[in-house]
């Protein structure tokens, strides 16, 4: 038998209170209580205020007040829902209740909802499986995709489980020519690169919650006051989405959503810019099907800390009502060290209204992707058992196992590794600037030196940078034990980073174009596939080693003296110069090269001293320079185009403190290279930056 209702009235808006907290709902019963507002203040993109720490989920958009009394939360929670909508995902439409049709099959348990906008009609369905325990009506987890969630954990409790099918509304990647675009045919206007999918995802989830609330509780069985959504990787940023979109959701359970998801852009990129070999998921290197390319070309790099919020605040969009953040440590591009310090962030909204036990976060290495361990049954439990059983439970959960200062991550970054610094700024309104500047551009550059091996052929060669080469006289299947046989390369660098190796090489063919290389007394590893077919070119020696040799070799240097050490492999291999960079990348390296006269490279020696670039800005011909000077200083900066060209270079005398440069520059918003060097030669940096 199938049951159709047609509703065309708008529901009241109503809020479900917990005898706990009465002035603070649990749930509510409308998609967005903040609906018929005005919008937030947008800025232009050349107006939006630089923010490195973490931006602050209480103060409207207009900067004229915070929202410290929770009847000021509805208000401040649309603005950030609409503030990003509009720079990361496009807008989730509104649908009037008489564009639905929905209907229930109460044999076969399948909910369908027809959703008719501009003629056309989009339509989903939903099979509600009900548990064996438990008593009508019943709470309803609805899986994003899937639920990757035990699923004892969730039947064994009298829990309904239904899962929400994302391709029938838009497929995985959207704009890959294979996937669904369902959505798109209701809405063509979105039809572009600058819509995300997870606003479309979000749209149709909440298309299900309208459905079951048409078909009503008395002919499904479902406590609408008691719906819960989950998902893990991909569509854990999904749940988060939808249940961060739709305040019907009472509880919201992203699993390892990774970046995009619970972490923080800022964070995150803050990880990236220091150690992009190992990249974290973020802004710069996620799936833009998911997400408006808006946000990819807007707010590259160091851009982002333009964006004027970020993924705390997505997460913060479900306060009151329950939220449990589960991540997983062991694998690194999930972020969950930058969802960490967001959810910790979030979780202060909670806490701003007297509720911040129902906000929780479980963080737990050494398991699988999506699987959860046995070590996170319990939260997982207390947080069904209070927000879908209205069960009293302790759910006062933050729980971030090996977040202490004794990790590689944590060392590395310092201060920046305690969550309070991303903060703590919330109360004085003065955003401190916290981001360490990027390692100087490093180009350690070797001649051919002499060498007593007999393993190299040292040959004079026109073509050469030189005209010296080093030529391979000796094929070796591994490496020689001896450093003798090696030619080696010395050169220095001032801080800890991770060093990549450059050979300007002329491998004639695939049988002599491979070498063995190390850094200091480390195990060497080989660098296979220099091939330029007879011609010199700079090939990225360590991206041609093994996947093995990527991760074993040690790359991650201490300041100080180094050296390189270079074997031979594959006779007649030619090599003419090398270079030491922390560039990671061949193309940023070749830019970073252009019009150097490779015959006047050596050894260089880098420094920098106790100055630091802040921020730089480009208008009105003009670009300001923000720097520190901790002891004063007297010398020149330069300002550089990507490509090498210098645009501008002033003289500057400055007493210690900070300052304000403006260096006139034919310019328009765009990155830059800054160069600043005193005039005794002694202190000097160079830092890539971006420009408003």
């Amino acid at each position: 038998m199938t049951i159709m209702k047609r509703i065309t009235i708008i529901a009241a808006f109503a809020a479900i209170f917990s005898a706990a907290s009465a002035q603070v709902p649990l749930v509510y019963s409308v998609e967005n209580t903040a609906a018929g507002n005005p919008d937030p203040v947008i800025l232009p993109l050349d107006e939006l205020p630089y923010c490195e720490p973490l931006t602050d989920p209480l103060m409207f958009s207009d900067g004229s007040r915070r929202a410290t009394d929770f009847a000021d939360w509805s208000a401040r929670r649309g603005e950030i829902a609409k503030e990003i909508m509009h720079y990361e995902i496009g807008n989730k439409p509104e649908v009037p209740r008489e564009c639905i049709e929905a209907e229930f099959n109460t044999e076969t348990k399948v909910l369908t909802v027809r959703t008719t906008i501009n003629g056309e009609t989009l339509t989903q369905t939903a099979t509600i499986s009900y548990p064996s325990t438990g008593q009508a009506p019943y709470p309803l987890m609805i899986g994003a995709d899937n639920i990757s969630l035990p699923s004892n954990l969730i039947t064994s409790r009298g829990i309904a489980t239904t899962r929400f099918t994302a391709n029938q509304v838009n497929g995985y990647s959207q704009f890959g020519g294979s996937s669904s675009r369902e959505f798109h045919r209701l809405y063509p206007e979105y039809a572009n690169d600058n819509h995300g999918a997870y606003s479309e995802w979000a749209w149709g989830f909440s298309r299900l919650l309208d459905g079951l609330e048409i078909i009503g509780t008395d002919v499904h069985q479902i406590d609408m006051t008691k719906i819960g959504v989950t998902g893990c990787s991909y569509a854990g940023k999904m749940a988060l989405f939808c249940g961060a979109f739709d305040e019907r959701v009472a509880l919201t359970i992203p699993q390892e959503s990774g970046g995009g998801g619970v972490a923080s852009w800022r964070v995150t990129r803050m990880y990236n810019r220091t150690k992009p070999a190992e990249g974290w998921e973020g802004h710069d290197n996620t799936d833009y099907n998911w997400f408006s390319n808006y946000l990819r070309d807007n707010f590259k790099e160091d851009k982002i800390y333009y964006l004027p919020y970020d993924h705390h605040e997505l997460a913060a969009l479900c306060c009151p009502r329950g939220f449990l953040f589960l991540g997983n440590t062991t694998q690194v591009w999930l972020a969950d060290r930058s969802g960490y310090i967001s959810s910790y962030a979030a979780r202060k909204v909670w806490e701003q209204y007297g509720v911040a036990d129902r906000c929780g976060y479980s963080i737990v290495p050494d398991h699988s992707h999506c699987q959860l361990p046995s070590e996170q049954y319990a939260e997982v439990e207390a947080f069904l058992d209070r927000f879908l059983l209205g069960l009293d439970v302790d759910t006062n959960v933050t729980i971030a196992v090996g977040m202490e200062r004794d990790g590689r991550f944590w060392n590395e970054l310092g201060e920046l590794t305690d969550p309070t610094v991303w903060t703590d700024w919330w109360e004085t309104g003065e955003p401190n600037i916290i981001i360490p500047p990027l390692p100087d551009p490093v180009l350690g550059w070797g001649r051919i030196p002499a060498t007593n091996s007999t393993q190299w052929a040292i040959e004079d060669d026109e073509t050469a940078p030189h005209g010296v080469v080093a030529r391979a006289a000796v094929a070796n299947a591994t490496c020689p034990e001896s450093k003798d046989e090696a030619l080696k390369f010395d050169f220095t660098i001032e801080q800890e980073q991770d060093m990549f190796i450059y050979g300007y090489v002329n491998c004639a063919k695939s049988a002599n174009d491979a070498f063995f290389v190390a850094f200091d007394d480390n195990p060497a590893a080989a660098v296979n596939g220099c091939n330029t077919r007879g011609s010199w070119a700079w090939k990225a020696m360590s991206s041609l080693m093994s996947a093995a040799d990527k991760t074993s070799f040690v790359k991650t240097l201490a300041p100080g003296e180094h050296s390189l050490y270079v074997w031979t492999k594959e006779i007649d291999a030619k090599l003419g110069l090398i270079c030491v960079s922390n560039y990671d990348a061949l193309s940023d390296f070749n830019d970073a090269i252009a019009g150097t006269d490779l015959s006047t490279t050596s050894i260089k020696r880098i420094t920098s001293g106790d100055l630091r670039l802040r921020s730089l800005k480009a208008a009105d011909g003009f670009i300001n320079v923000s720097m520190d000077a901790a002891n004063g200083f007297s010398g020149k900066v330069s300002i550089y185009s990507m490509s090498g060209q210098r645009l501008s270079e002033v003289p500057a005398t400055l007493p210690a403190g900070q300052h304000n440069l403006f260096i006139p520059v034919r310019a328009n918003s765009s990155t830059y290279i800054v160069k600043i060097e005193s005039n005794d030669g002694q202190t000097r940096i160079t830092q890539t930056i971006v420009g408003r």
